[in-house]
């Protein structure tokens, strides 16, 4: 075989897979005298000495920052086994954030009575600024004489609350569970409660701004219409607008969870502490919750 040619089964595996498509292909068989140049030969050994060097140095340098004995490698990290007090510890996280969501309730409790407070302390001559819609609106949450645990308009802070309680009644059932498949059923009766709360307290907060955008916008219109107004004197208990403040206090939960002798009092305390220190932030849900939970 003369020197300057290189039979073409000794040329690459490229070379040989392009072989068999043209072989399948429409096209015709290509001639088998087909020979391929030793200069050509010469340039792929080279291609292929230089790509064996270069991983040759990549190994050189992954071999030289190796540890020099087991015990220097990281330990491999892993993930924790499910177990009954991986259960539990989601179940405790899950009560704690419950827990945060009460402090948005208190939130908006501050805002609701800051708004009520401003209501009540409109005459006449800036309510009826206000379209019929707004007026019956602002009218039914602020002088409603009904529990407002019995308000439709309140309903979603009740299911919070109710959510509340059973996350906490199954957190702690779970902690007394020791098979994995039941706490596991307890968790995922957590999980379901716990969005089902999280979507009641976006009603509520949406509750809070509607109310808040009616007073101020009854306010922007009559101070655009040019109404001059002094707040109404709501400390006589049996004038017009001191009866309705009153009324509206009578309606809060901390009033209706201690019906009885002394209610007269408390609401006294309550008036008095809206009209001489205005509304400060407290913890209403939370704490009440502390005690119903002790």
């Amino acid at each position: 075989m003369p020197r300057e040619y290189i039979p073409r089964f000794k040329w690459s595996k490229r070379l040989a897979a392009l072989e068999a498509a043209r072989a399948t292909s429409k096209e015709p068989a290509p001639d088998t005298s087909t020979k391929y140049t030793n200069d050509d030969a010469q340039a792929y050994i080279m291609a292929l000495n230089q790509w064996h060097k270069s991983n040759d140095d990549r190994i050189k340098t992954w071999l030289g920052i190796m540890p020099d004995i087991p015990s220097q490698f990281t330990e491999a990290f892993t993930e924790p086994d499910i177990s009954v007090q991986l259960y539990r510890d989601w179940i405790n996280w899950s009560l704690h954030a419950c827990r945060e969501f009460l402090s948005r309730l208190d939130k908006f409790e501050y805002n609701y009575r800051r708004t009520g407070l401003t209501y009540h302390s409109l005459p006449d001559s800036v309510l009826d600024r206000a379209d019929s819609t707004a007026r019956r609106t602002l009218a039914a949450i602020f002088k409603h004489n009904v529990p407002r645990r019995h308000q439709n308009a309140f309903s979603d802070v009740y299911t919070t609350l109710r959510h509340y309680k059973r996350i906490r009644e199954d957190a702690a059932a779970a902690e007394k569970v020791e098979d994995l498949l039941e706490v596991r059923e307890y968790y995922k009766r957590m999980e379901g409660r716990f969005a089902m709360l999280r979507a009641s307290l976006v009603e509520i907060e949406r509750l809070d701004r509607a109310i808040t955008r009616l007073v101020e916008g009854t306010i922007s219109k009559a101070k655009a219409e040019g109404v001059k107004w002094e707040p109404v004197d709501m400390s006589r208990r049996f004038s017009e607008a001191g009866g309705a403040l009153r009324k509206w206090i009578w309606t809060l939960d901390e009033v209706q969870e201690n019906l009885g002798e002394g209610i007269d009092e408390q609401i006294k305390m309550i008036v008095t502490d809206m009209l001489e220190n205005g509304m400060v932030q407290k913890r209403w849900w939370s704490e009440l919750t502390e005690q119903n939970e002790n």
